[in-house]
């Protein structure tokens, strides 16, 4: 199933948890129903009335949930018992737009009571719905720069179709953080302070208006010293 629903705001949000249900099976597949592709959308009179009352490019909060969708992730260390009831919450905010995008601010929260993710950290990747690139980013750093051949003069942070995002160093210069950033990936269990972190990106070719800007797809979390890749399902 999946299903999106318009409230009111200046934010474009999507939120997704990745689940790790326990026992973990050993395979990957993707296990979308042909209905997924059905939506249900509610939008408030509020909602509707504030958009037809702006005259410009105006941000709405979007929720989209993903059921029954199947990555290939890799474990963190074993600190700790097994969490069956916990997850991992990716919030991917739009913060503002652009001439050719927007800049988002992502957030990852480990809601994991009884596990936590060790150095040397996370990684979190995810698929582009279309040609979009990343021209910056503050609080953390593309693996890989990828084919921008297509560019003369300022060239992209990343040009990849699946790129793939890391942590900065707890030293990186205070000009190049954001709140809640640079922890070398390592995530705390739910209850600490620094069971979460974020990052921001600027994002380009995307369009920059709720109609054509499209949340990127196949989101993965890598994490280290893992004896299995196992699946990881995204929830919301």
């Amino acid at each position: 199933k999946r299903r999106e629903r318009w409230v009111g705001g200046r934010s474009f949000s999507q939120a997704c948890s990745f689940a790790f249900p326990w026992p973990l099976p050993r395979t990957c597949a993707d296990s979308r129903a042909p209905a997924e592709k059905s939506a249900t959308v509610t939008r408030s009179e509020n909602s509707m009335a504030s958009v037809r009352s702006t005259r410009g490019v105006i941000g709405a909060s979007i929720l989209l949930g993903f059921l029954l969708f199947c990555c290939c992730v890799t474990s963190s260390e074993a600190h700790g018992s097994p969490d069956a009831n916990g997850n991992i919450t990716i919030k991917w905010d739009v913060m503002q737009w652009t001439p050719d995008g927007y800049v988002a601010v992502v957030t990852i929260y480990n809601f994991q009571r009884h596990r936590n993710i060790g150095a040397p950290g996370w990684r979190l990747g995810w698929k582009w719905a279309k040609n979009e690139v990343i021209w910056s980013n503050i609080g953390a750093r593309t693996t890989e720069q990828g084919d921008c051949s297509r560019f003369r003069g300022n060239i992209p942070s990343s040009c990849k179709k699946d790129p793939t995002i890391v942590d900065q160093p707890q030293n990186t210069p205070y000009n190049m953080q954001i709140a809640n950033c640079c922890k070398g990936g390592v995530l705390d269990s739910w209850g600490s302070a620094e069971s979460a972190a974020s990052f921001q990106i600027a994002v380009g070719w995307a369009g920059n208006t709720n109609k054509t800007v499209r949340v990127p797809m196949n989101f993965t979390l890598k994490a280290p010293a893992a004896r299995n890749n196992l699946p990881l399902l995204l929830d919301s």
